[in-house]
């Protein structure tokens, strides 16, 4: 991913980005390098240290997940399922709007 992406994501200027980024490089959890397909531009990928973090924190672990919704109404459930779709289609028409 490149700067711009991660501030657009994180809906950030590219500065207030470029300072986050920075400091997860500086913990180890992700490292810039020069992108394969243009040498202008600086990927940032995740370290191998990045990648077990973002797996060991993520709250949309399946099994944790699962568990949650099992604990929620079904009424509750269908009504999250249909947000949820509903999202999922408004961020697909979002990505695709923008030449992704």
């Amino acid at each position: 991913m490149t700067l711009g992406w991660v501030a657009s994501h994180l809906l950030l200027p590219k500065s207030s980005a470029s300072v986050l980024v920075k400091d997860l490089e500086r913990r180890g959890f992700v490292r810039r390098r020069r992108d394969a397909s243009d040498e202008r531009r600086l990927a940032i990928v995740l370290t191998a240290k990045g990648r077990r973090r973002v797996e060991a924190d993520t709250v949309l672990e399946p099994g944790a997940l699962a568990a949650a919704l099992g604990e929620l109404p079904e009424r509750e459930r269908r009504v999250l399922v249909r947000a949820l779709a509903r999202l999922a289609e408004a961020a697909e028409g979002r990505s695709g709007a923008r030449g992704r």
